[in-house]
């Protein structure tokens, strides 16, 4: 398997990314074992869930979704280079997921303004509605696998859940690849109210986090394509190193926003 790693640098880089990812797995776990931060009424997580007392889906299982997705999939990767080899396309199908779970984390507590992320809970929320609806919608026609039917007075629940959530203002649930693009865009704010960084440093970001997910995202759906754009070897497109590194940088902005909004 050909991760790049001839390459000058390429070894002592992904080192330090390797060194991340066990830090990010620290992080997450002591989250994981005191998660009293989640359910406090005067931190940011408390602001977002206050408009929404009896949601089909909390966001706090969102968010929970979130991180146990980014680290599950990290620390897969970081025992996959270093211990029990696969193949490139289970690495780039582990990393799509932790980019998206921390894009996702990100358009929730990322914005550093409270309407911005209120917005973002309800398209979030939207996504999370409209997902479980579909899987209830497909299960009404079973004939065979009974115990999946929902009962007509959860499909009634939902749909006056669903409908308080729409509200008045129909806004849309978001797709993946803008959850992608409204994350980028989190990261050059954030990392413009810090000072760091350059304009032309933030659309390069944004470019790659979009070629990431989207080549990724081919090969975790099984084409071919992924491997006839620039730079794929042996069966991964672009700079994996460099790809696993952008990854970790966007999930370390994910936890960080996520630790300020649970303190």
């Amino acid at each position: 398997m050909d991760l790049g790693l001839d390459q000058p640098g390429a070894l002592d880089r992904l080192f330090v990314v390797l060194h991340d990812i066990e830090r990010i797995d620290e992080r997450v776990t002591v989250f994981f074992d005191d998660p009293s931060g989640l359910h406090r009424e005067d931190n940011g997580i408390g602001e977002l869930v206050a408009d929404h007392e009896d949601p089909h889906v909390d966001i706090r299982r969102t968010m929970l979704a979130a991180l146990g997705g980014l680290r599950g999939s990290l620390t897969t990767v970081r025992t996959h280079v270093t211990s029990v080899p696969t193949t490139p396309e289970v690495l780039a199908t582990l990393c799509r997921t932790a980019l998206l779970a921390s894009c996702r984390l990100l358009v929730l507590v990322g914005p550093l303004d409270i309407e911005d992320r209120k917005r973002n809970t309800v398209r979030v929320m939207l996504q999370e509605s409209s997902g479980l609806y579909w899987v209830y919608k497909r299960a009404q026609d079973f004939k065979e696998l009974t115990g999946l039917i929902p009962p007509p007075e959860l499909l009634a629940k939902y749909k006056e859940r669903h409908d308080k959530l729409w509200g008045a203002n129909r806004p849309k649930p978001f797709s993946e690849i803008e959850v992608v693009e409204l994350a980028s865009d989190i990261i050059s704010e954030r990392l413009r109210a810090l000072g760091e960084g350059t304009e032309r440093e933030y659309v390069a970001l944004s470019k790659q986090l979009i070629w990431v997910f989207n080549t990724y995202s081919g090969i975790a759906h099984a084409f071919a394509w992924p491997m006839m754009v620039p730079g794929a070897t042996d069966r991964l497109p672009g700079d994996f190193v460099s790809d696993l590194g952008t990854t970790v940088e966007v999930t370390k902005m994910a936890i960080e926003s996520f630790e300020e909004a649970t303190d």
